[in-house]
């Protein structure tokens, strides 16, 4: 903890030396965040909800993708099935 407070100390010196002259506290230096803070949380919330909904709608697409892929192949299949019935049929017809 001592370690600390002098490292503190001396990566600081400056800004305590000036605050000792000027009568200002520490505690005062540093920035007052909450503002930026109340600004950014909400979006931070809105964000977090939006995320998983976005997660799911690309594993949706994800899926939708797989789907109309494996449709057109069984469309193309099914044409492949069609066209050899056809021939089969032709050599039937030719048999008799």
């Amino acid at each position: 903890m001592i370690k600390e407070i002098i490292k503190f100390i001396k990566t600081h010196k400056i800004a305590l030396i000036l605050a000792l002259i000027l009568g200002i506290s520490p505690n005062l230096m540093v920035k007052d965040y909450s503002k930026e803070f109340n600004e950014i949380a909400p979006k931070v919330n809105e964000l977090e909800y939006k995320i998983p909904a976005l997660k799911n709608n690309t594993e949706l697409k994800s899926i939708q993708e797989e789907v109309d892929k494996l449709q057109n192949e069984n469309n193309t299949l099914s044409k492949e099935i069609e066209d050899k019935q056809k021939e089969l049929d032709n050599l039937r017809a030719k048999r008799r």
